[in-house]
């Protein structure tokens, strides 16, 4: 069942979903296109980006093109979803 509404949060997190050949992946790219947009609808004030650092960089650019840099949260690379978590 999806939501009707979604309200006002903190924080969006973005988990990295790998990068493949220094591109964001299918899965990564949809998360942050995902996380992107929530911020762009005002239901969230930061977005905080988990991942490799690969991923970390790659997902960076991406947002800081379409929202305020001041607003992206980047978390301490981590090479696992536990990780990720973690430092989140």
């Amino acid at each position: 069942m999806k939501p009707t509404s979604i309200s006002m949060h903190d924080v969006c997190i973005v988990l990295g979903g790998g990068v493949e050949h220094d591109k964001p992946s299918v899965h990564t790219k949809a998360r942050l296109m995902e996380g992107i947009k929530l911020l762009k609808k005002r239901h969230a004030k930061f977005l905080m980006l988990t991942g490799s650092r690969m991923e970390l960089n790659i997902m960076y650019n991406i947002a800081s093109r379409h929202i305020d840099p001041h607003i992206i949260i980047v978390c301490k690379p981590s090479k696992t979803t536990i990780g990720n978590a973690y430092y989140a």
